[in-house]
């Protein structure tokens, strides 16, 4: 019997999007475990374009395709389709549900997004060498408050956030988009972080040190219940291995396979 090859729906390499981090994540995670995984043509995070594997064009290698929930239609030439839950379906884009296949094996980011019988499958996709708090001289003598609400704001929800605090939102221009550094610079000094949306930016100020504070809005009708984002996140990165084999393991049932007999 053939491995299968995973095919993971490309997007271009931006550090703005934790999306886009968790599905380039995923294809390496997916390929230290031994499998063949490739993500379409995108731009990778070290400028080049990811390319196809040979196998997905060869028959006799099972393809598996994982497309995270913001993608819709069914694609007959795959012999499994992933719907990967990174958010509830309809809040990122257009609800595509209804386009989806009956036999799609659906996986969650975070039990927050769990839909029907779907499995959990979570991956790192926050870089802790930039954000962290470690040997932060400004750790004790914060001065500064951010927030984070390009969505509700654009929308016209009231701002309930102190008007001194900075937004640090992709169009605000604070910070320029994808300036990672400059941005857990401002976290490494900011006392507490308000957003009204459900962001992994959040994650990025509490490891930074930074208190976060969830205000309601129409995209945030129910603020997550995390105490502390930090530990959560750090139980995460302790899980996503096991979650990743789990998830490995199921697709080969999925297929009528068995991992250990399976040929490169």
């Amino acid at each position: 019997m053939k491995k299968p090859t995973f095919l993971i729906q490309g997007m271009d390499w931006t550090p703005a999007s934790a999306g886009i981090r968790a599905l380039h994540k995923l294809c390496e995670m997916l390929r230290e475990e031994g499998e063949e995984a490739c993500l379409s043509p995108c731009k990778l995070k070290d400028g080049s374009q990811a390319k196809i594997s040979d196998m997905v064009a060869i028959d006799e290698y099972p393809r598996i395709l994982i497309m995270p929930e913001i993608f819709g239609g069914i694609h007959e030439w795959a012999e499994l389709t992933v719907r990967w839950l990174l958010n509830l379906p309809g809040k990122v884009s257009e609800n595509r549900i209804d386009t989806w296949g009956n036999n799609d094996l659906l996986a969650h980011f975070d039990e927050r997004f769990r839909l029907n019988d779907s499995i959990p499958l979570a991956v790192p996709h926050v870089d802790r060498s930039t954000f962290n708090n470690e040997k932060n001289p400004d750790n004790k003598k914060r001065v500064i408050d951010c927030f984070y609400a390009k969505k509700a704001l654009v929308a016209g929800e009231d701002r309930k956030i102190p008007a001194y605090a900075i937004d640090v939102s992709p169009d605000a221009g604070i910070v320029p988009i994808g300036d990672s550094k400059k941005l857990a610079s401002l976290f490494r000094r900011t006392e507490t972080f308000y957003t009204m949306e459900d962001t992994a930016t959040s994650i990025e100020a509490a490891l930074c040190g930074a208190k976060v504070e969830y205000i309601a809005s129409q995209y945030m009708p129910h603020p997550p219940p995390i105490k502390d984002l930090s530990i959560w996140y750090t139980n995460l990165e302790k899980r996503s291995k096991k979650e990743v084999i789990n998830f490995i393991e199921v697709c080969y049932m999925r297929l009528g396979l068995k991992r250990d007999l399976c040929a490169a």
